[in-house]
């Protein structure tokens, strides 16, 4: 039975490395190409917070989870213009302009 449960741990744990590989490549570069990639990167934090928040039962991948976020937000907030930036993700997380939700899956249009 315990089969089935680590394949699955697995599958998420490289999704999670997926979602958090693509967020930290958002952030290469200059502060300016941080902001043209904001909406995608709080698209790529949405999805770790969601299996974060909706996989506890997997208590492991979500204290990495947990572990991944702090540490692109960490990430944000030591650049120089990095509060700024956070400011304008949490207002654009807060109106939704993250991605919308179709078939299941964040859109990022």
């Amino acid at each position: 039975p315990s089969g089935w449960r680590e394949d699955f741990e697995s599958k998420l744990r490289t999704k999670v490395n997926q979602h958090d590989r693509a967020a930290r490549d958002f952030l290469k570069g200059s502060t300016d190409e941080w902001d043209s990639n904001i909406k995608e990167f709080g698209r790529e934090l949405v999805l770790l917070a969601r299996i974060y928040e909706y996989l506890p039962e997997f208590a492991r991948v979500a204290s990495s989870v947990r572990a991944k976020i702090d540490l692109l937000l960490d990430r944000c907030q030591g650049s120089s213009e990095g509060v700024l930036f956070l400011f304008k993700l949490g207002m654009l997380l807060e109106q939704g302009q993250c991605g919308d939700i179709i078939d299941g899956a964040v859109n990022i249009e």
